[in-house]
């Protein structure tokens, strides 16, 4: 079972799977960026959930949930929270909509901005509601566009390794060339899953990071490869 299924934002790349979960596994709890798409691409994942009396519950700065002393998880965008009962609002851009959780699990961290573009990344510096800090694992934002990863952002959260998501010979030429040369230059190491394949990381309760790979090395073959990360 799932305690939670964050929708980070509304684009089919990102919730184009959230109803086959839905329908094979037990979700406590579904959280959104608290807008809609004009396309109504999410409307039957949203009644579905209904049918399932799944809570549907709208991300904002500052919430948190902490299962125990040693897990937390923190939304550090979207801003702000509707208190006078208005409308969910349409919006058709929604990278900048995105929900931005930061991890922590055991002393381990995590940042996961989802496709938060430029413009999102400044305002998510700017707010009360998390101070950066250094993390062990980053997600590049929005697949590796060049949007994305401003050097200003990886300074602020400074992460010991950062993981790209880009399907393998995509049409959008993610990672760029210059988030590439960006991480290079500033010394940060990166993983991808266009050449890795799925990136796994498992935190054991005494701190310990691991970080596995596994990717199709045929019709049918898999390998893996699983490695202690040193830091």
């Amino acid at each position: 079972s799932l305690d939670i299924l964050v929708l980070t934002h509304l684009d089919q790349d990102h919730i184009g799977g959230a109803e086959a979960v839905l329908n094979a596994v037990p979700v406590r709890r579904l959280v959104f960026n608290g807008s809609l798409k004009p396309d109504g691409s999410a409307d039957r994942l949203f009644r579905l959930a209904e049918e399932r009396g799944i809570p549907i519950f709208f991300a904002h700065e500052g919430m948190e949930w902490r299962w125990d002393a040693s897990s937390s998880l923190t939304v550090l965008a979207p801003e702000g929270g509707r208190s006078d009962g208005s409308s969910i609002p349409a919006v058709d851009e929604q990278n900048d909509r995105s929900v931005v959780l930061h991890l922590s699990l055991y002393g381990r961290t995590f940042l996961l901005p989802g496709d938060l573009e430029a413009p999102g990344e400044r305002r998510a510096l700017a707010s009360p509601a998390f101070t950066p800090a250094p993390v062990d694992v980053l997600k590049a934002g929005h697949h590796g566009s060049k949007t994305s990863s401003t050097e200003e952002w990886l300074r602020a959260w400074s992460p010991r390794e950062v993981v790209i998501s880009a399907g393998r010979n995509n049409l959008y030429g993610h990672p760029h060339p210059v988030v590439l040369g960006r991480l290079e230059a500033l010394g940060i190491a990166f993983f991808r899953t266009d050449i890795s394949g799925e990136i796994e990381y498992r935190v054991t309760p005494g701190g310990k990071l691991e970080r596995r790979t596994m990717k199709n090395a045929g019709p049918t073959e898999r390998t893996e490869g699983r490695e202690a990360v040193a830091l």
